[in-house]
């Protein structure tokens, strides 16, 4: 059942979180290599790359932590990919109309540095 694949999915991400970081890690690299492409060739605006990959993934963190799906499949899958859809709308409206955000917030937000 769906259940069981979501409970083996919690845990495997419990017991593998330094994957699951990795691979988060790797998804933001390239949603800022498409933010700067963008920028490359003049269909966005410049703008703090950072800042903007940071909105981007806590816009799109529900559509892909598997308990945030989960929250939202009792309304159904249409339900959510319309809320996918507006929320890719609203995020390429942003990167379209340049953003940049207070510089403080986006080192509050990447939070303190290791080490």
């Amino acid at each position: 059942s769906e259940q069981k694949v979501h409970d083996m999915v919690i845990a495997a991400m419990a017991e593998n979180w330094d994957v699951i970081q990795q691979h988060i890690d790797r998804t933001l690299v390239m949603i800022g290599n498409i933010i700067e492409q963008g920028i490359e060739q003049g269909i966005f605006p410049p703008q703090d790359v950072t800042g903007a990959v940071l909105c981007i993934h806590a816009a799109t963190a529900s559509f892909a932590h598997p308990t945030l799906v989960a929250e939202c499949m009792p309304q159904g899958p249409a339900a959510l990919e319309a809320q996918a859809r507006l929320v890719a709308r609203f995020v390429i409206t942003a990167l379209r109309a340049g953003f940049t955000p207070d510089a403080a917030l986006v080192a509050a937000a990447l939070g303190p540095k290791p080490g």
